[in-house]
């Protein structure tokens, strides 16, 4: 998701083009992500409660908002609704933080055979590309079905060439094979005391080598060289994997949503 404003579309993604308009209470126009899709799209406040979600749903409707979305807690929430609004839900997520100690497990920069370094181009590759398309596996603009595959390319694609240009991210590190191709990679920004990791993935052929562990560690003493006091990252409930990754590197879960997106030319 033009140092123009950032979006919704991605919390780790948007964190300075966040440029919104709003329209009532409850409901938040977002420009940026409507030039993105091509759409008009709002966000209903997560604080909304579900009693009241098809009144903002209507007044969506009639500011002719093509896609709202709504990201309440979880909490039950899907049993609170009827079933016509449930089938909007995509996916959960899951916010996990870490706090920096003055103490912690100093990061090498090698792994086997494997090199880590930081990527120093002002663009993506084609196999950074692909580890970034890699990271958003899970991500809801790839699961709705009512998004093109190709929006979520085009957003992923805009993530880590804007991260390269340090427009949305500090850092973008990356591992070497002993082939010199790209093993893993993962975005880092530092902001206000908290280092934020965006994008994280490590290519399928090189997985259970240790890499995952290595870019974590490199994340943290990159927090900490920023002066951060906590790590944070944002996944997928569907995503074990990098959960089990998270939580094996420190991390504890701080909050978690469930994310729906609301298409206004169905009957709500």
């Amino acid at each position: 998701m033009t140092q123009p404003q950032k979006s919704d579309i991605d919390s780790a993604f948007v964190k300075t083009c966040k440029k919104v308009v709003p329209v009532a209470t409850g409901l938040v126009e977002l420009p940026w992500d409507s030039d993105f899709l091509g759409i008009s799209v709002a966000r209903i406040q997560a604080d909304v409660p579900a009693s009241e979600l098809p009144l903002w749903l209507d007044l969506a409707n009639a500011r002719d908002v093509r896609l709202a979305y709504w990201s309440p807690e979880c909490n039950g929430i899907l049993l609170s609704l009827p079933p016509h609004l449930r089938e909007s839900h995509i996916v959960d997520q899951v916010t996990l933080k870490k706090l920096c100690l003055d103490s912690y497990e100093s990061a090498e920069s090698m792994c086997g055979d494997y090199r880590l370094e930081t990527w120093k181009e002002t663009s993506a590759s084609d196999d950074l590309l692909t580890l970034a398309l890699q990271a958003g596996k899970f991500s809801r603009f790839r699961l709705d079905p009512q998004l093109p595959p190709t929006a979520f390319h085009r957003m992923y694609h805009t993530w880590i060439d804007r991260s390269c240009l340090g427009e949305i991210a500090d850092a973008v590190q990356v591992v070497r094979a002993p082939d010199k191709s790209l093993a893993g990679m993962i975005t880092l920004d530092a902001r206000d005391g908290i280092c934020v990791i965006g994008l994280i993935a490590v290519s399928p052929k090189h997985q259970r080598r240790g890499l995952g562990m290595m870019l974590m560690q490199s994340a943290e003493r990159f927090a900490r060289e920023s002066q951060c006091r906590e790590l944070n990252v944002v996944t997928q409930t569907q995503n074990l994997a990098a959960i089990r990754l998270y939580e094996a590197s420190g991390f504890a879960v701080a909050k978690t949503a469930s994310w729906f997106h609301f298409w206004l030319d169905q009957e709500t």
